[in-house]
């Protein structure tokens, strides 16, 4: 369906469509994710939510991220309904993929600052409905501070929900976008272990220093520093999330804990592990008293899986073995629990 048709259609519409898109935001302001299970739902969780679209949508770039219920023939409309309303989303990124650790978001956020990217566009489903936000790209702030505005609206329909951003984008903005593309471009060339991966421990723990970023959620923090209390062995020290491994290094610094936070197959992909596209569940190593066991868990189930970072070189040590879990303390724990095994902490 074209967004637009005639002047005729755009006149008979447009009251009903500020009316709905004001019952629609007043509806979705009581809105919130009860318990996020997804990084990219707890990140939109904490979004602030306005009415009221940012200023340069029809004139700077955009980058689009997408949930993985959207099939190619919808973003496909959406692509072709930018390209008359004037939105420029240059490429469209799996939101899970950007979101899933701090080391795939420095990746993207580079990439988008290459690009001139200026506004984030989120779309994904919720109670069968469409959703979708609007915000500006800070690489300073984006991915680190809570709170940020951006532009929300939702409806049971995707061609309603295109109608709804035509018409409050059209009697408040001068397009200045006209050279868009036909089709998405899709970004998924976010390779980052393709040649610092290691199946391997970390060779000098013991004698190395750790930062472990603390959690932004102030209960889960607690349970965190208790649970490295108990089980980490070794010289780290906790630092703040937001604070640049470059800095860290100059601290004193050789390792970073890091974590991906995924479903299995794409936490498998994303770390560069072969996977079988006919595989439904992945084998999991975990620990009952020292003895190796092996836990079977669905590819499509979200897993954190642990890592270090060496801040000198940026080489990845993930471990002799895929030791990946539901939890993340049990994910944490398989991973420390092979190198007590071995000896190199207590």
């Amino acid at each position: 369906m074209a967004i637009v048709s005639s002047s005729l259609r755009f006149q008979s519409k447009f009251s009903f469509v500020k009316t709905s898109c004001f019952l629609l935001f007043a509806l979705s302001s009581g809105f919130c994710f009860s318990q996020p299970q997804s990084e990219e739902a707890r990140f939109i969780s904490g979004l602030q939510r306005l009415a009221i679209a940012p200023d340069g949508l029809l004139s700077l770039r955009a980058a689009l991220l997408f949930s993985v219920d959207y099939s190619q023939n919808e973003l496909e409309s959406i692509q072709k309904a930018f390209q008359q309303i004037g939105i420029d989303a240059v490429t469209y990124v799996d939101s899970e993929r950007v979101l899933a650790g701090t080391d795939l978001q420095m990746v993207f956020t580079r990439q988008f600052t290459r690009r001139d990217i200026k506004f984030l566009i989120f779309i994904w489903k919720e109670n069968d409905e469409y959703h979708i936000s609007f915000l500006p790209f800070n690489p300073k702030t984006l991915w680190t501070k809570s709170s940020q505005p951006a532009w929300f609206l939702h409806s049971s329909n995707l061609q309603d929900l295109l109608f709804m951003i035509f018409h409050a984008l059209a009697s408040t903005q001068k397009r200045q976008s006209f050279l868009i593309n036909d089709f998405p471009e899709m970004d998924a060339n976010a390779n980052l272990f393709s040649s610092n991966r290691n199946e391997t421990q970390v060779p000098n723990i013991k004698s190395s220093k750790i930062a472990v970023p603390k959690m932004r959620d102030e209960s889960t923090q607690k349970e965190w520093e208790q649970f490295l209390k108990d089980n980490f062995h070794v010289r780290y020290e906790m630092v703040e999330d937001t604070i640049s491994e470059n800095d860290l290094e100059l601290k004193g610094f050789n390792y970073i804990l890091r974590f991906i936070h995924a479903r299995g197959s794409l936490a498998k992909e994303i770390l560069g592990y072969e996977l079988s596209k006919s595989e439904s569940a992945l084998a999991s190593v975990t620990y009952s008293n020292g003895v190796l066991q092996l836990k079977t868990i669905p590819s499509e189930t979200l897993v954190y899986k642990f890592y270090f970072k060496s801040l000198e070189n940026s080489e990845l040590y993930f471990g002799t073995k895929w030791d990946a879990d539901i939890t993340w303390q049990d994910a944490l724990k398989n991973h420390l629990d092979a190198y007590r095994i071995l000896g190199k902490i207590n």
